[in-house]
């Protein structure tokens, strides 16, 4: 099974990878034929190493997602009936380990990226503040969790795991609009509470996400001030969430 899962999770990251590599392939050209035109290169601002991790990070934010249904694309594969017998919640553990690093790879990658592209057209200097270690935490929090909310609900409903991961992405744009509307109670209490689950809320304000129709005054935003505390509840969940979705998936029958 971890065999299969690294499969997938190395054909995700080689998509993802060419993607960008054309994307800032395209951007650099543009860039420096801009530069060449007027025939002087400006200097810009500095840009702090936060800002480029919360760039990045959203790009891991996106492959979290989309690897979110490991578990349900490995229990429908027939190689799963005759793979050596072993704990499944362990055959769990590593799949989860093999999604973490492809993240890892492709945050780190898209780093990597954005600093050589600006080594060759000069745009920008990098510089390093006190917020690294809260923006790292954050993201990786909120693709814990986000793929963890996945991977529970695609537990109970098998075969759909594509869906739910496309789906996933609608609800948490759309759902902080719809609680920033005054719908009459409880309906405005339930969209409140619902926001804590919405993994994007944790990003709203902070690391340079704005949303635009998220409420001013969500109860993340009155409770969590600070991307810390926000890193800490959004990884909370999501380590609860995995274990329920590793608990739940570990007593489910596989179908031949």
């Amino acid at each position: 099974m971890t065999y299969l899962a690294a499969l997938r999770a190395k054909r995700t990251v080689l998509i993802v990878m060419i993607v960008l590599t054309v994307l800032a392939a395209i951007a650099t050209y543009f860039v420096v034929r801009a530069e060449l035109r007027v025939h002087t290169w400006t200097q810009h601002s500095p840009w702090p190493f936060s800002a480029l991790l919360a760039g990045t990070g959203v790009i891991a934010v996106i492959v979290a997602t989309i690897l979110g249904s490991a578990l349900d694309g490995v229990s429908r594969a027939p190689a799963l009936a005759f793979t050596r017998p072993e704990p499944r919640a362990l055959s769990a553990l590593r799949i989860y380990a093999v999604d973490a690093v492809a993240v890892l790879a492709v945050w780190a990658a898209g780093v990597v990226l954005a600093v050589i592209g600006a080594v060759i057209t000069r745009t920008f200097w990098v510089t390093f503040g006190a917020d690294i270690a809260g923006v790292l935490f954050l993201f990786c929090a909120v693709s814990l969790m986000w793929y963890a909310l996945i991977t529970l609900t695609a537990v109970f409903f098998p075969g759909r795991g594509g869906a739910i991961s496309g789906a996933s992405w609608a609800i948490a744009l759309i759902l902080p609009g719809l609680a920033a509307i005054g719908f009459p109670q409880p309906v405005h209490g339930l969209l409140q509470a619902l926001l804590y689950l919405d993994p994007m809320a944790y990003l709203q304000g902070h690391a340079g996400v704005d949303l635009g129709s998220s409420p001013k005054q969500s109860p993340i935003d009155l409770l969590f001030t600070t991307a810390p505390a926000r890193a800490a509840v959004a990884g909370a969940i999501g380590v609860v969430a995995l274990a329920l979705a590793t608990r739940f998936w570990t007593t489910r029958e596989v179908s031949a």
